[in-house]
């Protein structure tokens, strides 16, 4: 596939940031970050690619990690804090990190959710708490 057949580049073309929508994209993101800690752009993934990735990650799910930890950061945060974010299947999240106290509510159901998680940070090499990522992602992070 190629990326225009992932993102739904029609109504937010990152890849061009010379056309009107790129600019008013990215301020409406810094504006969203700054203000709420987060931004959330619906529709962000396709659908063909939605199922194509679904399909892929099906097939991967018994290799899978299954976080079963009662790690909480939340413990002492006041219910009048918690935003809830209405999100679709191809939904882009964007959190400001550390600034942002986040989490995903329990799946209720058959229901699958399969959640993609990037993590950026402004200098190369840098890594999240080894012991942490083992914690949320697996054990075999520790191996890398």
């Amino acid at each position: 596939m190629d990326i225009e057949d992932i993102l739904n580049l029609d109504t937010y073309p990152v890849d061009d940031s010379g056309t009107p929508g790129g600019p008013a994209l990215v301020d409406r993101c810094r504006a969203d970050l700054l203000g709420n800690l987060y931004c959330a752009i619906p529709d962000f993934v396709s659908p063909q690619a939605l199922a194509l990735m679904a399909e892929e990650a099906t097939g991967l799910k018994e290799g899978a990690y299954h976080n079963h930890s009662l790690r909480n950061c939340y413990l002492h945060q006041s219910k009048d804090t918690v935003v809830s974010i209405d999100r679709e299947p191809g939904a882009l999240c964007i959190f400001k990190g550390c600034h942002s106290l986040h989490r995903v509510s329990p799946v209720v159901g058959d229901q699958l959710r399969i959640m993609g998680v990037f993590v950026y940070e402004f200098s190369p090499g840098i890594g999240g708490d080894p012991k942490v990522n083992a914690t949320i992602y697996g054990p075999r992070t520790l191996a890398n």
